[in-house]
């Protein structure tokens, strides 16, 4: 028998692009699957535009109140029937026989999880080279630190697993699959085999999201990331890993900077947030060495000229 598979898209304000996305779906090679499109509580025709598409295989939810995309592929979830399980962006993009090719890999194994190759377009693919390869040696290292070796669309998964392991956990307002992604691998049963090939799917770099309220995203990130620290940092199993989870913090610290010497928050803005990070390191137990890194991070970002490699070296130095 076939599997079905269920890809599951949570939608919020992409008019502009979630037509197209459909389309990439449709043309799939592989016909048995499912499409369940949760929407947000659009403003925009997003609704319409997915409505306006008659096929039995898509089902449309639309939320009575705004409630993020954590919640969306969490219902979403709770209501597929495949077997298997994709989360698919509402401006992103699957090549013809992406799904077929994910089914076949993970058809017949005992896997959990297989993960593919993603490449990235800006109005077109063949646009942009940029390639997310996974072929990390030690993805949960990476995903602590925030080297991240994956993203959302790049899995499909066994949708027994996910439920069993709670799916998307609906507090977090940034770094959700990033922590779908430690929780995962962090479950002692979890079996995971990466595919570094060719792209089979799409992630959209859309100008104007670049172009957003900085502030309320730097904050969204800054608080996500602290709250990531303090999930993981105790549940780690040996202590060994605590300091890589440390990275991920300075990794938003360094954001902060970054943000604040490209002139897109202000002077009022970049105090505010810096005291949000000051606020959890004067209550953590990571000693000199990881204090100290915070300081000396400070210190040379706000400098009036711009030592290359120093921001590298301290994170080094913290994972060490």
């Amino acid at each position: 028998m076939i599997p079905v598979i269920s890809i599951i898209i949570p939608v919020y304000n992409k008019e502009k692009y979630i037509r197209e996305t459909l389309e990439s779906i449709l043309a799939q090679s592989y016909k048995n699957w499912e499409l369940i499109c949760v929407d947000d509580v659009s403003t925009d025709s997003s609704y319409e535009i997915v409505s306006s598409i008659k096929d039995d295989r898509i089902s449309l939810i639309r939320n009575t109140k705004y409630n993020g995309a954590n919640y969306c592929r969490n219902y979403g979830l709770a209501i597929a029937k495949g077997e298997f399980v994709m989360f698919v962006d509402a401006d992103d993009l699957l090549l013809a026989d992406c799904v077929s090719h994910r089914v076949n890999a993970i058809e017949k194994s005992n896997l959990d999880c297989c993960v593919f190759t993603l490449g990235t377009f800006y109005k077109q693919i063949g646009d942009s080279n940029s390639l997310w390869i996974p072929n990390s040696k030690q993805p949960l290292i990476d995903f602590l630190q925030h080297k991240l070796p994956w993203q959302t669309m790049q899995p499909i998964w066994r949708r027994n697993f996910l439920i069993d392991i709670g799916g998307f956990d609906e507090t977090f307002q940034r770094l959700q699959d990033v922590e779908l992604h430690t929780r995962a691998l962090l479950s002692p049963k979890f079996k995971l085999k990466q595919v570094a090939g060719e792209p089979d799917c799409y992630f959209r770099i859309d100008e104007q999201r670049k172009n957003f309220k900085q502030y309320a995203f730097l904050e969204k990130w800054i608080r996500s990331s602290i709250q990531y620290y303090h999930k993981f940092y105790d549940k780690l199993p040996n202590k060994r890993l605590n300091r890589y989870v440390i990275g991920t913090i300075f990794k938003t610290y360094l954001q902060l900077f970054y943000s604040y010497k490209a002139n897109t928050i202000s002077k009022i803005e970049f105090d505010k947030l810096h005291d949000l990070f000051m606020e959890w390191l004067n209550l953590q137990s990571i000693g000199f060495k990881g204090k100290m890194s915070f300081k000396l991070a400070r210190f040379f970002n706000l400098a009036p000229i711009k030592l290359p490699g120093i921001n590298l070296l301290i994170s080094k130095l913290i994972v060490l």
